[in-house]
């Protein structure tokens, strides 16, 4: 019986050595690609390093610290939400970034809006939605019911030539961010006015609603958060009114007028001129051309003894208001500024125009607002950069 043949395992195919060049180009490819892993980790740490940390404020520090107050206003907790909401509108709003430094005045602002919400909920007072919708149509200048134009009166034709006058409309200011944003406390930011305004031609429901549309879209702002913005102006409004209320129709007044100058010899100098029968249009003018120091002189006009302080200072109004008429000079008190001042006539209780009525009860609303900021208002620390990440543009 013939013996089967053994099989020989199969051969392992033997590997070609690599030669001498081939191994060097292998190493060269190996450290190539480790040289642009290490590039890429590189860049990547710092990518983090400079956007990295913003990421994780924005998206992971900044949700979690929202909540937390910032304020509290008798018991109501003002939050860094809140202020970071507000921030957001008025960026918005002015479309530009909010000055440097001034997160504060904004919160200042939002604390002076819960005051005044507080105490129109005590008095049992609100702002109507009819009166916010009035105020939007005619911020962009539409008025339901017109007000009466006032007479140009005319002039009486004579032989000589006509002198045809063309009128010349008054500069309406306009509240530009910087200012709104820069206006010292406790005042409260206006509502905003950077509108279309009255013109000589009607502005039509149609043309109203079409350029009201138009502003909120190139703002990037809602018809709520307008009009809920509108709304917190008016708070002040409608409490003014109630403090108007209790202004007097009469007050003791003077009447005065007053040249201002830098020194003390100055005024002293046009006091006795004033006194020794010079004109005051004459010595205003003067003061005025001065090119090293200029001066200021004012107008005749009223005062009552809170607008002479105001305006004057509180030893230049007990002066004022001690005289029957006469002329003398005076000072502030920080002793800056300097007056001779030409008191006219003083009247016992003389009846207020509207205006000195109004800024009567301003300044008594102005008084309120400072105090209750003192009393019931407690500031916390809170990060003014953290609020303010992604918000600037």
């Amino acid at each position: 019986m013939a013996k089967k043949a053994k099989k020989r395992p199969p051969r392992k195919p033997v590997r070609k050595r690599s030669s001498r060049v081939e191994q060097q180009n292998r190493l060269r490819t190996i450290i190539v690609w480790s040289s642009i892993s290490v590039a890429v980790l590189v860049v990547g740490l710092l990518s983090y390093g400079l956007f990295g940390e913003r990421l994780i404020r924005q998206y992971i520090i900044l949700p979690a610290r929202l909540r937390d107050p910032v304020a509290i206003v008798d018991g109501e907790p003002i939050t860094a939400g809140d202020l970071r909401e507000r921030i957001d509108f008025l960026q918005r709003f002015y479309m530009m970034a909010l000055p440097e430094g001034q997160t504060g005045f904004v919160l200042d602002m939002l604390v002076q809006e819960r005051l005044l919400a507080q105490e129109l909920a005590r008095r049992g007072l609100a702002v109507t939605d009819e009166a916010v919708q009035r105020r939007v149509e005619e911020d962009y200048g539409y008025y339901r019911d017109p007000p009466t134009p006032t007479p140009i009166p005319t002039a009486t034709p004579t032989p000589a030539a006509t002198e045809v006058i063309t009128p010349t409309p008054s500069a309406t200011a306009i509240v530009t961010p910087a200012e709104v944003l820069t206006t010292p406390t406790p005042t409260l930011i206006p509502a905003p006015t950077s509108m279309p305004l009255p013109t000589s031609t009607p502005v039509t429901e149609e043309a109203f609603r079409e350029s009201y549309a138009e502003a909120l879209s190139l703002r990037g702002i809602t018809d709520e958060e307008y009009r809920d913005y509108t709304r917190l102006q008016l708070m002040y409004e409608v409490l003014l009114e109630e403090y108007l209320e209790d202004v007097p129709i009469a007050m003791d007044q003077v009447q005065l007028r007053y040249l201002q100058v830098s020194t003390p010899g100055e005024a002293d100098d046009l006091a006795t001129r004033l006194e020794g029968g010079a004109s005051f249009e004459e010595l205003k003018a003067e003061v005025e051309a001065d090119a090293e120091t200029p001066g200021y002189g004012s107008e005749l006009q009223w005062y009552t003894q809170d607008a002479v302080e105001r305006e004057l200072g509180a030893d230049v109004a007990a002066q004022a208001l001690g005289i029957q008429s006469g002329v003398f000079s005076g000072q502030q008190a920080d002793g800056i500024v300097y007056y001779a001042v030409e008191v006219v006539d003083r009247q016992e209780d003389r009846e207020l125009d509207e205006e000195a009525r109004r800024q009567i009860a301003s300044d008594q609303l102005g008084e309120w607002l400072n105090s209750r900021m003192e009393t019931a208002v407690e500031y916390l620390d809170y990060d003014s950069d953290l609020i303010m990440v992604g918000l600037e543009s």
